[in-house]
């Protein structure tokens, strides 16, 4: 994800993704979010809807695997991990690159795309 989205993001959702500001020896979450800005709109929504029902979740880390959008977190409520599921579920449909409507691309590499950025 592009670094102002990303700082966007840690303004938001500081306590949430401290491991954004250790080292890599410390959190996963020290690389960064892995994936593309078209998830953006994805993860805050997720974000901001785990924090109403558990405020004290930990991000462990955000990336892209075998195309989809994958959230680890670390203790918390069943809510919260019920939540960063459905963002899973709902990223097979969107763009990663630019938040458009998109479909799973099982080619050589998992991707989810729209027409135009495929």
């Amino acid at each position: 994800m592009s670094p102002d989205k990303e700082a966007k993001l840690l303004k938001k959702y500081p306590k949430m993704l401290k491991g954004m500001t250790m080292v890599v020896e410390e959190s996963c979450l020290a690389f960064g979010i892995e994936c593309g800005d078209g998830w953006y709109k994805l993860i805050d929504g997720a974000l901001s809807d785990i924090k109403a029902i558990d405020p004290d979740t930990q991000i462990a880390q955000i990336k892209q695997k075998y195309g989809t959008l994958n959230m680890y977190l670390g203790s918390a409520s069943d809510e919260a991990f019920d939540i960063a599921d459905v963002a899973e579920v709902a990223s097979h449909y969107v763009c990663e690159i630019c938040g458009e409507p998109g479909r799973l691309n099982r080619g050589p590499w998992f991707l989810v795309r729209c027409e135009s950025c495929e």
